[in-house]
């Protein structure tokens, strides 16, 4: 049966991720090596394990790493534990991409300048990183090489993966995922405490976050991850507390996104009692950015269902909503001095002074520079000195006019997303999460970390991947609307 399959190969999964980051805490590198080479094998023989594999370091890396984190000393290999999921990205993505580049799959006609368009990428961040090296330091490049390289890695992996693999096993794998995430929910919400200590929690916080003090015992744990719902700022917060739930990847915005990834990807495969139990996490959740994902991409569904409409005005539609959208988010955040559009026109400014950035590492969240001057007090006040809170705005400030390389590559990807909606309307699903991710990348950084743009990347290559060639997909699309006509 494909679902046990698919458990059989998570159990696998979990067990080599946790031989690596066993073997990292203890500083016993070649069983790493060997679990890398093993994975690198199995590349070329099971498509299916592959697909479970990446999708299980991506959740489930942080939480693997905290039932190891009490015998690491050395905040380095800690910090080397939590790339886990990308050495995994990067390994299989480098191997995906030069087997379907060089042997010329005849699927990828279509699609092979998006394949250059991702090295082209790629080359990009590798030589910005090498200027970066320079102005920052090498954990800050690492991190920024790691954040913006992912999501391609991610798409060519999902576009090799998905070729002549049973739909059928894929959809036993969103089933599976969507289910663990739903009882990783479930069980933090029922037993906060419980979960932490279980999984050794506090050890991994007292490595991530060492001066915050609440964050070292599982019983104060979730005292500290509390908010007002949706977490608007200043004088439109909201008077309704909600609890933060870290979930498997122990952080709140990821374990959202990994919500609203499941819960369209249920959907879209037809698992909808999966897809509402998950919309009802991520409302619990309360994460602005994949809630609204997941709101407009259902409700644009809905209406491509009625087929009142046609395709084209529906995504003109989507083009509309998502830019107003932007534009409330960006005058909403003036007003307010939040944080993440402070950071964006830190970004923009950035790229004003330097149209050729200031190298890869340089400013946001993950650098050692924000780490050290971070103080949002003093940043709402007097502005910020670099990005930060936004992952094209960091962008655009480290690459500078070469951000706009990564928005090409989206709309190469709705572009591929497009084709299939004439043939059926669910596919406007993943076409309207694209949009408005792209948008959230704008407002927040976590929008293009692996858990977030690393999955949906994933699918959306897995989907691109799977749709018949373009006189097919024609094909498919009159035969549709003769049907319809005929019903009618």
């Amino acid at each position: 049966m494909p679902v046990g399959e698919a458990a059989a190969y998570f159990v696998l999964s979990v067990l080599l991720i946790f031989a690596f980051a066993g073997s990292l805490a203890i500083g016993f590198f070649p069983i790493s090596a060997a679990v890398l080479a093993c994975a690198a094998i199995f590349f070329f023989f099971s498509r299916k394990f592959c697909l479970i594999l990446v999708i299980t370091a991506t959740l489930f890396q942080n939480l693997i790493v905290a039932t190891t984190a009490y015998a690491i000393s050395d905040l380095e290999v800690f910090r080397a534990s939590q790339a886990i999921n990308f050495v995994i990205f990067a390994a299989l993505g480098t191997l995906a991409g030069w087997i379907l580049f060089w042997a010329k799959v005849p699927l990828l006609k279509r699609d092979r300048g998006t394949l250059l368009l991702c090295i082209g990428f790629i080359c990009l961040l590798v030589a910005y990183a090498g200027y970066g090296t320079f102005r920052s330091t090498p954990g800050s490049v690492a991190a920024y090489f790691r954040q913006f390289s992912t999501v391609i890695f991610a798409l060519v992996c999902g576009i090799h993966v998905g070729r002549d693999l049973d739909r059928r096993f894929v959809r036993a794998a969103i089933s599976l995922f969507a289910f663990l995430v739903i009882v990783f929910g479930a069980i933090e919400i029922a037993s906060p405490d419980q979960f932490y200590s279980m999984f050794g929690v506090e050890d991994f916080y007292k490595l991530k976050l060492p001066t915050e003090i609440a964050m070292h015992q599982a019983d104060l744990i979730a005292e500290s991850f509390t908010q007002t719902w949706l977490n608007f700022s200043g004088q439109y917060a909201l008077d309704i507390e909600s609890r933060k739930l870290l979930g498997p990847t122990l952080h709140n915005i990821s374990f959202a996104y990994a919500a609203a990834i499941f819960a369209l990807a249920s959907l879209y495969y037809g698992r909808v009692i999966l897809a509402l139990l998950l919309i009802a996490l991520l409302v619990f959740i309360g994460a602005k950015g994949p809630l609204i994902i997941t709101v407009f991409s259902v409700s644009t569904y809905l209406l491509a269902r009625t087929r009142s409409l046609k395709p084209r005005l529906i995504e003109a539609g989507v083009i509309g909503v998502a830019l107003a959208y932007s534009t409330f988010v960006i005058l909403y955040g003036i007003s307010s001095l939040d944080i993440h559009v402070i950071g964006l026109l830190a970004g923009l400014n950035g790229l004003i002074d330097n149209p050729l950035g200031h190298g890869l590492g340089v400013g946001g969240n993950l650098s050692d520079m924000a780490r050290e001057a971070r103080n949002i007090v003093e940043y709402r006040n007097e502005g910020v000195p670099f990005a930060i809170e936004s992952a094209m705005g960091v962008l655009m400030y480290q690459v500078g006019v070469f951000f706009v390389l990564l928005i090409i590559i989206f709309f190469r990807v709705i572009g591929s997303l497009r084709r299939a909606i004439p043939a059926n309307p669910i596919n406007t699903v993943f076409l309207t999460s694209a949009y408005f991710l792209l948008c959230n990348s704008f407002f927040q950084e976590e929008a293009l970390s692996p858990a977030a743009g690393g999955l949906f990347f994933l699918l959306y290559g897995i989907v691109i991947s799977q749709l018949p060639p373009e006189g097919a997909m024609t094909a498919i699309s009159q035969s549709d609307r003769k049907l319809r006509a005929a019903i009618s």
